[in-house]
């Protein structure tokens, strides 16, 4: 079994933010396209309502993404600062007694 700690989850919030950035980028706007190549038919309506819907859905998810990569960074921040009281509270009970 593997652990998992803060650096691992930093990793993997930037990984997620990596994600979003891609389905920003590559939102697929196509299906737009056949209002112009069917001018006046009821699929150049659905083609563009279309188009709105996917990129509606796609920004939304990647705001959703971001929301949960920044979430993940703020966990492991808290991780990492309980961990290191842990660590203070034990060297200060300690008292000189070396390194913890």
């Amino acid at each position: 079994m593997g652990e998992v700690g803060p650096a691992e989850v930093r990793r993997a919030a930037g990984t997620i933010e990596s994600v979003a950035r891609t389905v920003r980028a590559e939102v697929p706007d196509e299906v737009g396209q056949v209002g112009g190549a069917l001018a006046g038919s009821a699929s150049a309506g659905a083609g563009s309502s279309l188009a709105t819907a996917w990129t509606d859905a796609y920004t939304r998810w990647a705001t959703a993404a971001d929301t949960h990569a920044q979430s993940m960074r703020a966990s492991a921040d808290s991780w990492a600062g309980t961990d290191q009281a842990v660590v203070d509270r034990f060297a200060q009970r300690l008292g000189g007694m070396g390194p913890v």
